[in-house]
């Protein structure tokens, strides 16, 4: 388990929140909302009528992802003022609430 020490640089705190906005605002929203508005309606139309539901799940799902994404952007965010006030802990204990959510 790797944990920001309290000598963290702002170099790595600014890191953090960019690979997070990298990965999860560009990259997996993006192919959520591919799928969302391109491959699921279309593959809605190929499978038969029992398979609604399925797809129903699946984007239900991209909500619950989407919800906790933010979560943990918003941790990633507040990262930045946790380690410049030495309260380490308490970004480590919102961030294993979100975790324990999944």
């Amino acid at each position: 388990k790797t944990k920001l020490s309290k000598d963290s640089t702002k170099f790595q705190k600014d890191q953090i929140v960019n690979c997070f906005n990298f990965v999860i605002n560009f990259n997996w929203k993006a192919l959520m909302r591919v799928e969302r508005e391109i491959f699921f309606p279309w593959l809605q139309e190929l499978l038969p009528y029992a398979a609604t539901p399925l797809i129903e799940d699946i984007l239900t799902q991209h909500k619950t992802i989407n919800k906790l994404s933010n979560e943990i952007g918003t941790l990633c965010n507040s990262l930045r003022q946790d380690i410049d006030s030495k309260d380490i802990a308490a970004t480590e204990m919102k961030l294993q609430a979100v975790l324990d959510n999944l």
